[in-house]
């Protein structure tokens, strides 16, 4: 349960919890700087530690990664980031808000998707990963609930990032070096992944897991 309502830079009016995972949370919100209020979809991530070496540490990797999901954004298949910033030790994204539904709801089990289908979800899926293995990046969480089916156009949407969760993780080794815990969800992760390696053929393992659970 939201434990209270708040406008984020004066701006984002949190009006919903969506989720609190192990790596950050995520809200439902209104964009007061819009005419017609518009829905918008906020991340929140925060270290767990206000350590001040970790803290610049997490700003920089955010900054960084926050340019990154900035560009990819320009992709049809990616939600694009409208905005980002630091709140009281807090890092924010502030991604457009798809109207649509996360794939778990189509891929469970006891369920299995005609042939057709499949496919063309994996063509749609694809489309995208092709264009974000091409930046050079991994995207390093593809699972169903990553996955949106777009109401517009029925069109996958690849969503949630795994590099800028590492915020989370980030915690100061025994010889001062500031070091991030790897990213992913177990059952999904290819084996260099779960090694801390992970590399552009492990989002198209993660995928073809979500395929056979398909």
């Amino acid at each position: 349960m939201m434990e209270q309502v708040q406008t984020l830079r004066k701006t984002y009016t949190i009006i919903q919890d969506l989720q609190k995972g192990p790596f950050g949370k995520t809200y439902l919100a209104e964009n007061q700087q819009t005419v017609n209020k518009s829905l918008c979809i906020v991340k929140q991530f925060q270290p767990n530690t206000s350590d001040p070496s970790i803290l610049e540490a997490a700003r920089c990797r955010f900054e960084k990664e926050a340019t990154t999901l900035k560009h990819l954004g320009n992709h049809e298949q990616i939600p694009q980031l409208l905005d980002y910033f630091e709140e009281d030790q807090k890092f924010y994204l502030v991604y457009e808000f798809i109207e649509g539904y996360n794939l778990d709801r189509e891929i469970t089990d006891g369920k299995q998707l005609p042939q057709s289908q499949l496919i063309m979800l994996l063509y749609d899926a694809l489309e995208a990963l092709e264009y974000i293995h091409r930046q050079d990046v991994i995207h390093g969480d593809i699972k169903p609930s990553n996955l949106i089916r777009r109401k517009s156009d029925n069109k996958i949407v690849v969503t949630n990032f795994g590099a800028i969760k590492e915020i989370e993780t980030l915690v100061l080794s025994s010889d001062g070096e500031v070091k991030a815990s790897v990213v992913g969800t177990p059952g999904y992760m290819s084996v260099e992944h779960l090694g801390g390696k992970p590399r552009i053929n492990s989002d198209i393992y993660a995928l073809g897991i979500t395929a056979i659970q398909a």
